[in-house]
């Protein structure tokens, strides 16, 4: 599963309170462009591995406050985006292991 970028996502008034916490001002609604974003998953990779509910789970409260980048330079004008909330998510159906299927999701601006 690629990391995913979902459309159609209507931030709540308790996600820009989320937000502050990682902002260096205040910020109109209109300046930044919220989405959430699917960063991974318990399926079995090219390596043969996969990532257990607990490490999902441990991954998703390191992922909160990670800026994202425009490419896999690490110059800090590609730092274009900032994850302000995750959690982990069930989705229907069982990865190719014949268990639960998960993946972390995150909530992002981008300003």
């Amino acid at each position: 599963m690629d990391c995913r970028i979902e459309k159609g996502y209507v931030p709540s008034e308790s996600d820009y309170e989320k937000i502050r916490q990682f902002t260096r001002r205040d910020f109109s609604k209109d300046e930044l462009y919220v989405f959430e974003v699917t960063l991974c998953n318990n399926e079995i990779d090219r390596d043969n591995e996969k990532f257990s509910e607990k490490a999902l789970n441990e991954l998703a409260a390191l992922f909160k406050g990670k800026t994202g980048i425009k490419d896999h330079s690490m110059k800090s004008d590609n730092q274009t985006s900032r994850i302000f909330e995750t959690y982990v998510e069930h989705i229907p159906g069982k990865n190719s292991g014949r268990r639960k299927l998960l993946c972390i999701k995150g909530k992002g601006i981008y300003d």
